[in-house]
Formats: C-alpha cells, structure tokens, sequence
C-alpha cells in the first residue's frame, strides 16, 4: 500500500458526500464552527500492482499478454507521446 494526498477531485467528492449524510441525518452545525481539517487533502492508501500471475493452467496467449505486461512494470517503461511511466498513466 502508498499513500498519497487526494486530487482535488476525491476531495470535493468526499465533501459532497459528507454534505449528503448530513442532510439524511438532518444535524446541522452551527455557522461559522466548520472544521477546516475537513476541507484540506486528506491521506490516501492506494494498492501497488504487484506481480502478474502467470500459472500454468491459464491459457497461451493470456500467459504472453500477462508476461508483456510484467515486463513494462518490471521495465519502468515510459509513453513516448505523454512521457509518463505506463503504469502510471489513468
């Protein structure tokens, strides 16, 4: 697991949800007592790709398929167009 800060777009989803349940349980806080750490990024765990399985019992060509893979994650491999690592394009 890496932790990481969230983007401004988990953030503002995170918000919202927060909103949401405070509107299902019908508190409201009063104005001007908003807790500001819920406003900043918070710290998120994220799982690492790990080795692909290459068993036996799997067919060819998802066996080959899986080992290209591997090799780019193993290889760091970088896009030519953006020039980030494969692995870490979304």
């Amino acid at each position: 697991m890496v932790e990481r800060d969230e983007t401004s777009e988990e953030t503002q989803k995170r918000l919202a949800q927060m909103e949401e349940e405070k509107k299902k349980a019908g508190k409201k806080r009063p104005p001007g007592k908003s807790k500001p750490e819920d406003q900043e990024p918070k710290k998120v765990k994220e799982a690492v790709l790990g080795d692909l399985m290459l068993a036996l019992h799997l067919p060819k060509y998802s066996r080959w398929a899986t080992s290209q893979i591997q090799f780019i994650k193993d290889r760091n491999i970088v896009d030519s167009y953006v020039g980030l690592r494969i692995t870490a394009l979304d």
